[in-house]
């Protein structure tokens, strides 16, 4: 018995590509979390700060992207 593949909406890959990027978003963070914990040089501690803060938004602005693509 063969698969049909279905086709996707355009909402759908667009949901897809959001949630890959979300992924990538918390495997950042946890990097940087993880890095964060390993540094004793302030200034790499403050540079990491930073980019965990610019990591925060990022998954947060994806996150709202998600949900106004979600059906209600």
């Amino acid at each position: 018995m063969k698969k049909v593949k279905k086709e996707l909406s355009v909402e759908d890959i667009k949901m897809q590509k959001l949630l890959e990027e979300l992924r990538e978003v918390q495997k950042e963070m946890n990097i940087a979390y993880t890095n964060l914990e390993n540094v004793v040089d302030n200034e790499l501690i403050d540079c990491l700060i930073y980019e965990l803060n610019a990591t925060q938004i990022r998954y947060k602005v994806i996150l709202n992207q998600v949900k106004q693509l979600q059906p209600v």
